[in-house]
């Protein structure tokens, strides 16, 4: 089996669909967006920027070099410089349910 990453984007309320489009075009398959309010920010602003609490985190999973590719590309185009805010951390996936190419959909597990 490949050597497979969970990908954690965090980027703020607005973004997550930008986000998805440039792992998208970084070799990332599919994506999921999910709601979230962050914690860790006890101030609106630091240094005169301002803190959004409220975040989505596009959650995707791909092979540790296209993984390599997305926190790449998140980190020019959506990261903590830009209005986005994006972070992005890696984690390795042990084990998980067998995934079907597009062309397989349908076809029963084997």
């Amino acid at each position: 089996m490949e050597s497979v990453k969970a990908l954690f984007i965090i980027v703020n309320m607005g973004f997550g669909s930008k986000a998805v489009e440039i792992a998208h075009e970084a070799g990332a398959e599919g994506a999921v967006i999910i709601n979230a309010v962050g914690t860790g920010m006890a101030r609106k602003s630091l240094m005169g920027i301002p803190a959004e609490s409220e975040k989505e985190i596009v959650l995707t999973i791909a092979s540790e070099e296209i993984a390599g590719k997305v926190v790449a590309a998140i980190k020019e185009k959506s990261g903590v410089d830009s209005p986005a805010h994006g972070i992005c951390l890696i984690m390795p996936v042990g084990k998980m349910t067998p995934r079907s190419k597009s062309s397989d959909r349908g076809a029963e597990d084997r």
